[in-house]
C-alpha cells in the first residue's frame, strides 16, 4: 500500500508528528502551553481536509466536542493573520501527500 492509499487522517497525523517532531500522544495533552497551536492545526486539518466531525476528532484525542470546535474556529480566524500557521498547514499537507487547496 503506497502513501496515498492510506486514509488521509492517518497520513495527516503522521505528517504532523514528523513536522512538529512529536509523537501521537502529544496531540492528546491538554496543557495550555506554547504548543497549543500545533494541536489546533492538526484538528483544523482533520476537520477541513478529512471532513471529520468535531465529535469524532474529540473522541480520538480525548477532548470535548466544544474544545475541538473552538480550536478549529481559532485557526480559521488566525490562519490569515499569522503566516506560520498557514505555512505549517501547507507543509503538513505536503508531507501527507495531500495538497488540496485550503478552504
Amino acid at each position: 500500500m503506497n502513501k496515498t492509499e492510506r486514509p488521509l487522517d492517518k497520513r495527516l497525523l503522521e505528517a504532523a508528528c514528523t513536522y512538529y517532531e512529536v509523537d501521537e500522544p502529544f496531540f492528546k495533552t491538554k496543557k495550555k502551553d506554547g504548543n497549543t497551536d500545533k494541536r489546533r492545526v492538526l484538528f483544523w486539518l482533520l476537520y477541513h481536509e478529512c471532513n471529520m466531525d468535531y465529535g469524532v476528532i474529540a473522541n480520538r484525542f480525548g477532548y470535548s466536542r466544544v474544545s475541538i470546535w473552538d480550536s478549529v474556529k481559532k485557526i480559521d480566524f488566525t490562519k490569515g493573520i499569522f503566516g506560520n500557521i498557514a505555512r505549517d498547514m501547507e507543509n503538513i499537507k505536503r508531507l501527507a501527500g495531500h495538497e488540496k487547496e485550503s478552504k
